[in-house]
């Protein structure tokens, strides 16, 4: 059996970081099992197809061969109104 370890600390900080930025750590929702996923597996046009892309951006994504972490996590986070609580009283009261 493998040996399992903390590939990272779970600390406050670690908490805050992905409440504060979600969008740096979204994924398309068939991949949030997939321990490999990486943005560069992401395919533009089957993504902005199903997703559609951020408002704020006026550029064809599906004429560009890769899309960012922060370009898939906007979408997704703009798709899904993902608004997480972003002090320590969001989860602590």
């Amino acid at each position: 059996m493998p040996v399992v370890y903390e590939a990272k600390p779970h600390s406050m900080a670690w908490c805050l970081e992905c409440h504060r930025h979600p969008e740096n750590f979204l994924r398309p929702q068939e991949e949030v099992f997939n321990l490999d996923w990486k943005p560069d597996d992401v395919k533009p046009a089957a993504f902005v197809a199903k997703y559609g892309h951020p408002g704020d951006v006026s550029e064809d994504w599906t004429k560009k061969n890769k899309l960012t972490q922060t370009e898939i996590g906007q979408t997704l986070k703009e798709r899904w109104n993902v608004n997480p609580p972003i002090n320590c009283q969001g989860c602590h009261r």
